[in-house]
């Protein structure tokens, strides 16, 4: 969690002297954050389970507070490393976003990861956000479709999975 305490540091949230306490006994600055350090709301405990508490969050959040706040999740390559894949959605175009970024890094690190990478390949019409979010296939229904394939084994590294339509529920 150095990224963590150093973004922290940048932004003022904590001092350099309390930063050099990292990892000390008596310290705040622990191996897994934990509430009571600014902007951690829950202790992560296993790996990988940050990721879903932060899904989690961003589900209530859109139903709570719509377009009020963002939540961000800090994965390390440890939690990536633990073999399950991971899913990204994006709401724009794939190109230069996270799931390049993450595929890439991984890619530099000899590493492989079974990736669903969701975006927006086309341009969008004129519709609500929701028939914008389905047209495109980063609904709630192509997020979980690339979950059940990814479980399933279908996704290699980086494969980007787009939900057929039968999956996302439309009519045929």
């Amino acid at each position: 969690m150095p990224l963590l305490y150093a973004a922290l540091l940048a932004i003022g949230a904590i001092e350099e002297p309390e930063l050099l306490t990292f990892r000390q006994p008596g310290s705040r600055l622990g191996g897994h954050p934990v509430p009571g350090i600014p902007f951690v709301d829950v202790a992560t405990g296993p790996l990988g389970v940050g990721l879903a508490i932060g899904s989690g969050m961003a589900l209530a959040m859109q139903r709570l507070e719509p377009r009020s706040s963002r939540i961000w999740v800090v994965c390390g390559d440890g939690e990536l490393a633990e073999g399950g894949g991971i899913v990204v959605v994006e709401d724009h175009r794939p190109e230069g976003g996270l799931g390049s970024a993450v595929a890439e890094a991984l890619a530099t690190r000899g590493q492989s990861l079974r990736l669903a990478h969701l975006a927006v390949r086309g341009m969008p019409g004129s519709a609500s956000p929701e028939e914008q979010r389905a047209a495109a296939g980063i609904d709630a229904a192509a997020i979980a479709a690339a979950v059940r394939r990814l479980a399933a084994g279908e996704a290699g590294p980086d494969a980007p999975l787009q939900a057929s339509p039968a999956e996302r529920g439309d009519d045929l």
